[in-house]
């Protein structure tokens, strides 16, 4: 079995097809995007050419389509590269006129080059909001494909060093006192926590350690995790908290370092990751939680939402829509908190906690170890917490300087005032209302900050002066109409988020965690009524080969991938009336119950398909139970402080990491 690589794209004259595989043989594919990201390239060229059919405004001619098609086989990367920065352009053109207004200058002479001018005219003439989520949907189709590229790893690698050389350089203003303060007055309430650590999902930078277990078996400890967390000093050398061995941790110090690694971000870059280390990421998690849970509880709780998101996005789309207030982007922003800013303004009696929880070093290419002038990398369970109350204390202080007439640059300005009665004044208790002296509430989400527009400009000059960098591509202040935060775009308080192509690499013979992609972006196509798009995607996911799928298994020529009408159920194709007629059938047959093969006994027609079987039960050994105890313990626990009832102590568990993909049979 084999994909035909062929397009059918309903057009002005009926339906333009074509089969792309006769017209583009794949040695000219591999010259242009390399032999690994051959299939990558023919699902995205398949699925931007469909999406000229599901046009809100007008049928493509034949012409066009072939048009576009030509351009972007001839030079992909340049090209998914114009139409990104063309769609930068639209989204900074929109903004509000004297009186309200939505204007949009200037007008753009390179849409006449590209297949969408019809629609670029009619959003230019009407403003309506959907036709500018198609525009954004096209021009950033090919924005989130990966390809396998080790230059990007070069190039980000490089930009990773050139941080570290900036932020060893870092000097600090005299005005970070200031921030200092803020930070003293989020963390006035602050207590010792309570030591309850477990392990996170993810990888670690000790080689071939998957699983609790295996992470146990490796944990090794550092002197500060011991003297703070493990062993009670007033009691000599008896463990505070139990280690899995229930025993003294053994110490190491062979690998108390991160190792970085790039993951994918958009079809031209990668960002940086870094593996903790197993004892590492087990104390970082407890930390973290200690944390978020004091910051419901402080002064931040409505402007720090850790586990909630949609906070920002409606600031984004009240912003967009009044222009009260404005959305920032840094660029870069987990790897730009240094750890000479964070010893600077956080309480000492927390500085201890974020320095035990610490690795200083990062194993990097090469296995070269390089000291971090970070805080700590992203892939710390501590990293995202952070750095939303850095740029959390650095918008409260400005803002508060701005309500009172203060000069945020001079060190001491706060000296003369009542600081918490000033927070209340200037930032308010409620989620999206103005406080009492007419400042919008900032939220801060990673990277993603809203503030007030009135104080934008001297908040973007704090944070420069403090080494962090402004992304003016996703940063939308002032009269514009647009705003983003968090993943959702917003035009004059019309939601124009954009369905986004995110594609990984496939390779020849598609892996389940690929196929599983593809389903996904089948699915959003047709929640965004792009069901041209999806119909070409769904025919790669049917026809393309899947590894350990052998023809044998196909019926009618078509991979064993599911229908469903269950939104929710994994690994299926949504479709509201599914009929799975490609899937081979079993029924009950008269005198198969005589047979010895007992599978056939059933009185209903069932499919059988590809699918997420049972779990796999792997029960722990009982020479951990002391550090399971931990585990459970430290699950009962609500962000409220309260512990949950539980009647059932955590003895044996099932291990969630052998879940797996196999072959199942469900009723039609």
């Amino acid at each position: 079995m084999s994909y035909e690589w062929r397009v059918a794209i309903p057009s002005g004259q009926g339906l333009y097809e074509r089969n792309l595989s006769s017209t583009y043989p794949d040695s000219h594919i591999e010259n242009l995007v390399g032999k690994t990201n051959k299939t990558t390239f023919k699902v995205l060229v398949a699925g931007w050419s469909a999406l000229l059919g599901d046009s809100p405004v007008v049928m493509k001619s034949n012409k066009i389509i072939h048009k576009f098609l030509t351009e972007l086989v001839d030079d992909p990367f340049n090209f998914t590269t114009a139409l990104a920065n063309l769609a930068h352009q639209l989204e900074k053109s929109l903004s509000y006129d004297e009186l309200g207004r939505v204007i949009i200058d200037p007008l753009f002479d390179e849409f006449k080059n590209t297949p969408v001018f019809r629609e670029y005219h009619e959003f230019y003439k009407h403003r309506d909001p959907r036709v500018l989520t198609y525009l954004l949907t096209f021009l950033n189709f090919g924005k989130k494909v990966v390809y396998k590229n080790p230059n990007l790893e070069s190039n980000a690698f490089r930009a990773w060093t050139l941080k570290e050389e900036d932020l060893s350089k870092l000097v600090l203003p005299a005005w970070v006192s200031n921030v200092r303060a803020i930070m003293a007055l989020i963390f006035e309430d602050w207590s010792e926590p309570a030591f309850f650590p477990k392990h996170g999902g993810g990888a670690v930078s000790e080689m071939k350690v998957i699983g609790t277990e295996a992470k146990n078996r490796r944990i090794r400890f550092s002197d500060d995790i011991i003297k703070l967390y493990i062993v009670n000093d007033t009691e000599g050398s008896v463990p505070e908290y139990p280690t899995p061995t229930g025993l003294m941790p053994t110490k190491s110090y062979n690998s108390q370092h991160s190792r970085l690694k790039f993951v994918p971000k958009t079809f031209d870059k990668v960002r940086s990751m870094c593996m903790e280390p197993v004892v590492y990421q087990w104390a970082q998690q407890a930390l973290r939680l200690e944390l978020e849970h004091y910051l419901t509880q402080s002064c931040l709780a409505n402007h720090v939402i850790l586990r909630d998101q949609k906070h920002n996005q409606i600031g984004a789309q009240i912003g967009s829509a009044r222009s009260l207030c404005d959305t920032i982007d840094l660029s870069a922003a987990s790897d730009s908190v240094a750890w000479i800013l964070v010893q600077s303004i956080f309480p000492e009696e927390l500085i201890k906690h974020l320095n035990a929880t610490r690795t200083r070093t990062v194993l990097t290419w090469g296995k070269r170890k390089v000291s971090l002038h970070k805080y700590a990398p992203m892939g710390s369970a501590l990293c995202f917490p952070v750095q939303c109350v850095v740029y959390s204390a650095i918008v409260a202080m400005v803002g508060i300087a701005e309500s009172y007439c203060l000069d945020w640059r001079n060190p001491g300005c706060f000296d003369l005032i009542d600081l918490k009665r000033a927070w209340g004044f200037t930032h308010g208790k409620s989620l999206h209302k103005v406080g009492p002296l007419g400042l919008y509430p900032f939220k801060v989400y990673g990277d993603d900050i809203i503030c007030d527009n009135t104080i934008t400009s001297n908040v973007v000059d704090a944070l420069s002066q403090l080494g962090f960098e402004v992304n003016t591509d996703k940063s939308f202040v002032g009269n514009k109409a647009m705003r983003e935060s968090c993943g959702k775009r917003y035009f004059a308080g019309h939601d124009v988020s954009p369905f986004t192509f995110k594609l990984k690499s496939l390779d020849e013979e598609l892996e389940i965690d690929a196929v599983a992609s593809l389903i996904d972006v089948a699915n959003r196509a047709g929640e965004w009524q792009y069901s041209t798009v999806r119909r070409h995607v769904v025919a790669f996911i049917l026809h393309n080969p899947i590894k350990g799928v052998s023809t044998r298994a196909l019926h009618k020529g078509k991979n064993p991938i599911k229908f469903s009408s269950n939104v929710d159920e994994a690994l299926t194709i949504f479709h509201p009336e599914p009929r799975n007629y490609h899937l081979k059938e079993r029924c009950f047959v008269p005198g198969m119950e005589l047979r010895q093969d007992t599978r056939y006994y059933f009185q209903r027609d069932e499919f059988h398909h590809l699918g997420v079987g049972p779990l796999k039960v792997r029960k722990w050994s009982k020479k951990f139970d002391n550090f399971h105890y931990i585990e459970w313990m430290r699950s009962r626990y609500h962000l409220d402080g309260e512990v949950a009832t539980c009647d059932q102590p955590p003895g044996m568990k099932a291990d969630t990491l052998v879940t797996g993909v196999r072959w199942v049979w469900t009723p039609n």
